[in-house]
């Protein structure tokens, strides 16, 4: 199938990744975004399991590894600041893990892309596609008609691709009663790789320090049985909600809302996962968040979503025609989404972002165990070995 064009929706980590490897496989790829650059900043993330693999491959884990952000500081506090608490990283994750900022990985992936044949489109997404009998014609928001053979929907858990191929978005979303709004705000309090976080009974501030720099990554999440009907792209709005739900609440939060007030570049939603019975149709497929999403709750998606890009673009390269290779993918990758997704059924996410009085008092406990806490989750991680190009892992641990 190689010089089969394919049209790319989505420039993060798994659009990406998508469009380096089916370049490196012999495919003529275009990549459409609907921003206009790639997005810098961002709160850390991990590359995690076999995930290191595919970085390995694409020649970029020494680069990563080197602005790993290992052993970060986590510190507790109480409504005064005093810390009551501390642990860290390295007590929830395998020291082979990269945590990262999530730009500096994207930008890393990006410089990586661009080092191939690989045309870009910024600022303009899909308007229409449409099926024919050996492909995708697709129409872009600026008018820009064309035929593909396959086109690559990795746009997130919002998927503009999904919507115009499978339908609303409610339809494949599971809430898992958390939102939270991500903004930068100044670093007052002097920190250097290490987090501070307070919380009450469904609320939680934090506040990330990733280097020694002047600006802070901060987190606001509250905890709602109902998922908010809030325009994701309304900053004015989310700002109201956001305020009213931490409104009288004390330790770091005063200092948070005053900042949230003053940003212009925030980033809202809730912690959902997608669930879907199948992620192709046609000749169009999804990757990524737009397929899987587990929540940022499992620390896990951008992991998963490099390593379903990698495996979508092998099964390409070693299957006869297009179905044969998203029905293989699928086969493949589904149950090690899916066994990830249930590992927020483990319910570390409390230590966090505890819900409520109970989930507080289970914390204080947990605080002194972390060391054994994210075992079975480590498990999931790693369930996928695809050191080996052409074969995958043995399943059979599921």
């Amino acid at each position: 199938m190689e010089n089969k064009k394919v049209l790319v929706s989505g420039a993060s980590m798994a659009g990406l990744t998508s469009a380096y490897w089916l370049n490196e496989n012999g495919f003529d790829v275009t990549i459409v975004e609907r921003a206009s650059k790639i997005r810098g900043g961002g709160y850390p993330i991990d590359v995690r399991g076999s995930a290191i693999n595919v970085v390995q491959m694409m020649g970029i884990h020494e680069e990563l590894n080197a602005q790993n952000l290992n052993n970060m500081k986590f510190n507790i506090l109480d409504n005064q600041n005093n810390i009551t608490s501390k642990f860290t990283d390295e007590s929830m994750k395998d020291n082979k893990d990269i945590e990262i900022p999530r730009g500096d990985l994207t930008h890393a992936l990006y410089k990586a892309v661009q080092e191939k044949n690989i045309k870009i489109i910024f600022n303009d997404s899909i308007k229409t596609i449409v099926a024919l009998n050996n492909g995708v014609e697709t129409e872009l928001e600026s008018g820009i008609k064309k035929q593909y053979d396959l086109v690559v929907g990795a746009d997130g858990i919002h998927s503009n691709t999904r919507k115009l191929t499978f339908g609303e978005e409610e339809n494949f979303t599971k809430y898992l009663g958390h939102c939270f709004t991500g903004f930068t705000m100044e670093n007052y309090l002097d920190m250097h790789k290490e987090a501070v976080i307070y919380s009450e009974a469904g609320r939680t501030a934090i506040m990330y320090a990733t280097e020694n720099k002047e600006s802070v990554h901060t987190f606001l999440v509250f905890s709602d049985e109902k998922e908010p009907f809030v325009n994701h792209r309304n900053i004015e709005e989310y700002k109201k909600l956001v305020k009213n739900k931490f409104k009288n609440i004390s330790g770091i939060v005063p200092k948070l809302l005053e900042a949230l007030d003053k940003s212009e570049e925030i980033f809202f939603d809730t912690t959902t996962q997608v669930i879907m019975d199948d992620w192709s149709k046609d000749n169009i497929v999804l990757t990524g968040d737009a397929a899987h999403a587990p929540s940022f709750l499992t620390g896990q998606g951008s992991s998963l979503a490099m390593i379903g890009s990698y495996i979508l673009a092998n099964e390409l390269k070693n299957n006869n025609n297009i179905n044969d290779a998203l029905s293989t993918y699928e086969k493949i990758m589904k149950p090690f989404a899916e066994i990830n997704q249930k590992a927020i059924e483990n319910e570390g996410s409390f230590i966090l972002y505890p819900k409520n009085e109970e989930e507080m008092e289970k914390r204080s406990v947990i605080l002194k165990q972390l060391e054994n806490m994210n075992k079975e989750d480590m498990e999931a991680h790693d369930m996928i070995d695809i050191t080996r190009v052409i074969e995958y892992p043995n399943l059979s641990n599921q």
